[in-house]
C-alpha cells in the first residue's frame, strides 16, 4: 500500500523519490519555471533554476519556494467601450504578451506581486479611453497597428508610474500587444 502511495505522488510531477518523502525540504523546479525563495513574506534575491532535487535547509525557519513562470503568457483583457475624438464607440479587446526572465523575476515580484501580469488589466480601461480620445475615426481605420503601438506605450508609462519599476531593459516587457477594434453595437452606421 505505502509503495502504491509512492508511485502515485512520484507520477504527479516529482522526478526524484526524495521530493515526496522529504516533508518540503527537498523540492524540485519544473522547466519553464524558476523558484524564488520567499522568507516571512520577503522575496530573496536568490533565484532557483530549473532542475533539482534542491534541498531547503531553512524550511523549518519560515522560507518557502515559490514557482514563477518564465514562458511567454498571454493575457486578454476587455471589452472596453472607448469614444473617439468624433464622439463614436467602439468596442476593444486587447490581448498582452508578456514574459518576464528569470534573472528579472525577484524585481518583478517585488514591485508588482505574483499576479503581476493582471496588473495591465487593472490599467488598460485608462489608457485605452486616453489613447482613443485622441483619434479619428478615419485613422483608427487606417492606422489601426500604429494605434497598438501607443496603448503599448502608454501602458508601460503607467506602469512604471503607478507601481515605480524602473525599467534598465525592460524586466517587464510586452513583446507584442494585439488589439482588435470593433464599432459598439450602438455606434451610428456610416454610410
Amino acid at each position: 500500500m505505502l509503495l502504491l502511495l509512492f508511485l502515485m505522488i512520484c507520477a504527479a510531477g516529482a522526478f526524484h523519490p526524495l521530493v515526496p518523502l522529504s516533508f518540503g525540504h527537498f523540492y524540485t523546479i519544473s522547466d519553464g519555471n524558476v523558484g524564488v525563495l520567499n522568507s516571512n513574506g520577503l522575496w530573496m534575491s536568490e533565484v532557483v533554476p530549473p532542475g533539482g532535487p534542491y534541498f531547503n535547509a531553512r524550511k523549518m525557519l519560515g522560507v518557502y519556494v515559490y514557482e514563477f513562470n518564465t514562458r511567454q503568457d498571454e493575457d486578454s483583457f476587455g471589452p472596453y467601450t472607448a469614444y473617439t475624438s468624433e464622439g463614436t464607440p467602439w468596442e476593444v479587446t486587447i490581448k498582452v504578451f508578456n514574459k518576464v526572465d528569470g534573472e528579472d523575476a525577484v524585481a518583478v515580484l517585488d514591485a508588482l506581486g505574483k499576479d503581476y501580469d493582471q496588473q495591465f488589466g487593472r490599467l488598460l480601461p485608462s489608457v485605452v479611453k486616453e489613447v482613443m480620445s485622441t483619434t479619428t475615426n478615419l485613422q483608427l481605420r487606417r492606422e489601426a497597428s500604429d494605434l497598438n503601438e501607443l496603448i503599448e506605450i502608454k501602458l508601460l508609462e503607467q506602469v512604471r508610474d503607478s507601481y515605480i519599476i524602473e525599467y534598465t531593459h525592460y524586466a517587464l516587457r510586452c513583446s507584442f500587444l494585439r488589439s482588435s477594434f470593433h464599432s459598439s453595437p450602438d455606434a451610428p452606421q456610416l454610410g
